[in-house]
This record gives structure tokens, sequence and C-alpha cells, in this order.
């Protein structure tokens, strides 16, 4: 027995050396550079917008202290980007953006007013601040975000993208605010169980070609309901408005996704928004194959209604007369490769009012 315990053990001789060990600060080198994650996704556009199809790729550094993201996709005939580096390796760190992407714009022609595509070249530069009030069965905490904007917009073609016009500079001066109150989640859970978040986003041009300096306001909370959350049932309620002047920063297209058959009070300044989203967990397999390790890990149902209203248009908002509303469903699953998650659903959406329904895929 004595001898058993005698015996060296193994690995006992690292003990012995150990204390000659060098420690030195940590130094990784460039192999983070290289993606980690590639992923292919395709965005459904607005009006003479065509569909973006394209691949993410995204890397992080073994700590965390570096991280990229590049987007790239191609539709109208353009290729369009978006590069984000993130830096954590002191508090709060910061993130620089830049690329170019479509928007949906308005050209004057003389004789008429023509849609036509925005190219849209920015460079962001913001600093990510975060104050976590309170981490235990449910979490509270503080968001904020300034950023700097530096953009040239320019009309192009939407059939050949060639330039209609010349490359116009706006710098831009943006605040971000969230605040999340008590927000409990398991693990099962689709979105919170409860708690609320108040968000504010407020934008201020610094220097533009238009004649008046643009400036932008949206506000808004999302709640969370419990209901059925012994099944991990959830109610959402989203209300937002958002006010403007000058430039037009915030679009109702942002306020919807594809829930309408065209964009609604598209061009408002005072536009207000509720929406309701009620998930319902319907399976987790959780299954895949060995030999082919494709596999399904949740599906679930979603039923929403959407509704957006004009605010101080000369009309007053009115959730019957001066507003449109959607009701809808959309079937939902996660599915891909233990390292590739496609998160994809498939939806219909009616508006009584108008009578007219929309299908879509996203």
């Amino acid at each position: 027995m004595t001898a058993q315990l005698e015996r060296e053990r193994l690995g006992s001789h690292l003990l012995e050396v150990s204390h000659e060990w060098q420690t030195k600060p940590y130094r990784g080198g460039l192999e983070w550079l290289k993606p980690r994650m590639v992923s292919p996704y395709a965005v459904e556009e607005e009006g003479i917008l065509d569909t973006r199809l394209g691949v993410t790729l995204q890397s992080t550094e073994l700590l965390r202290k570096h991280t990229y993201t590049v987007d790239i996709s191609t539709s109208n005939n353009r290729v369009w980007y978006d590069l984000q580096y993130r830096y954590s390796g002191m508090y709060p760190g910061f993130i620089i953006s830049t690329g170019s992407e479509p928007l949906l714009g308005f050209l004057n022609t003389g004789s008429a007013i023509v849609p036509t595509i925005i190219d849209d070249r920015n460079t962001r530069v913001s600093l990510p601040f975060r104050w976590v009030l309170k981490q235990n069965v449910a979490t509270s905490l503080i968001q904020f975000r300034p950023e700097i904007q530096f953009r040239s917009i320019k009309a192009i073609d939407s059939s050949s993208g060639e330039s209609l016009s010349e490359s116009r500079s706006v710098q831009t001066l943006r605040g971000y605010l969230a605040i999340g109150l008590e927000l409990e989640q398991a693990i099962r859970d689709l979105q919170p169980r409860r708690g609320a978040v108040i968000f504010a986003d407020a934008r201020h041009d610094l220097n533009t070609y238009l004649t008046e300096k643009g400036r932008g306001l949206r506000v808004g909370t999302d709640v969370y309901i419990p209901v059925m959350s012994s099944r991990n049932n959830g109610l959402q309620m989203r209300a937002q408005v958002h006010t403007q002047a000058g430039g037009l920063f915030y679009g109702s297209s942002s306020l919807h996704r594809n829930q309408f058959d065209d964009i609604p009070f598209e061009g408002y300044r005072h536009v207000a928004n509720l929406q309701f989203r009620y998930a319902i967990p319907l399976i987790y397999p959780d299954k895949g194959g060995f030999f082919i390790p494709w596999y399904v890990e949740r599906s679930w149902l979603v039923m929403f209604s959407n509704t957006i209203g004009p605010l101080g248009e000369g009309v007053s908002f009115d959730p019957i007369r001066n507003s449109r509303t959607s009701y809808g469903v959309e079937w939902r699953f996660l599915t891909g490769f233990p390292n590739f998650r496609i998160n994809i659903g498939v939806g219909v959406a009616f508006e009584p009012t108008r009578r007219k329904s929309v299908y879509f895929v996203q």
C-alpha cells in the first residue's frame, strides 16, 4: 500500500520544472484572419431593388480581442460589400465599418420623379459601451453607442448600374441607447419570456449637401409578456415612433419584414408603428445524420400583426382610418450543419382593408 502511494504520479516531473517557466503577454499571430464561418444569405429588397444574394465571412481571435465580419453580395449588376472590425482589448473598445449598400431613392428628372437606386458608400466609427446592472435569473443592462458616419451617395441605373448623378457627401453623428429591464429567457425559449427593452436612436447631420441639415429620432419599447411560459410560448409587443426633418433617416420599410405588398407610407417623416408577435414552439428534434451531418434543431410558429400609420402629417394617428394593418402567420425552423446554421421561414400576410395577401420566404 505504501509503495503504491509513493509511486511517481503521471506528469509529476512538470511540477518540478514549472517554477522555471517564464510568463509573457499573449500575442496571437495572423491565423485569426482565416474565416472561421462562411454563411450564404439572401435579402429580399423593396421596389426596383433586386433580391441580393451574398455570403458572410466571419472570424475572431482566440481571446476575442479582434473580430471581423465581411458581407459580400450582388444585385442590379453591382457588387455590394460591408466590412466590420471590432477591437475589444480594452474597454469599451471600438468598431470600424466600411461598405457600399443599395438604397431605394427617387430622382427628379425635371419632368417627373422616378424611383432609382442609391449607392450608399459609408464609413462608420463607434464606441460600444455596455453596463450590466444585474445578471442572475434575470438580466438588466444599458447599452450606449455613439457613432460618426461619413457617407458618399449617388444615384445609379437599376439595370446597367451606371452612375446617374455625382457623388454627394454627408457626415452624420448618431447615438443609440438601449435599456434592458429584468430580461429573463430559458434555454428553449425563442425570445425573452418576460422583461422590457427601451431603445432610442438619434441622428444629426454635421455636414450635408442639402439646404437643411437632417435630424431624426426613433424611440420605442419591446415588452415581453409571459403567456404559457411553461411551454416556452412568448408574446412580444413593440411600439415605436420616428420623426425627422431635413434628410430622411428612417423609412417605413424598416418597420415591417415583407408583411405588405408595397411600402406603406414611404417618405413620410413622422410614422408610428405597433407590432405583436406570438411564438409557439412546435418540435425540438435535435437530430442529424452521421455520414450526412445535416440536422434540424427546432421548428416554431409565429403569429403576428403589424400596424403602421402617419403621425403629424396633417392627420392624426388612427388605427382604423389612417393606418394600415396586416395579419399573418410564419413557420420557421433552425437547421444546418453543426458549424453552419440556417434560420429560415415561410409565411403569409393578409391586409383586410385592401384585401391583399403576400407570401414571403426569409
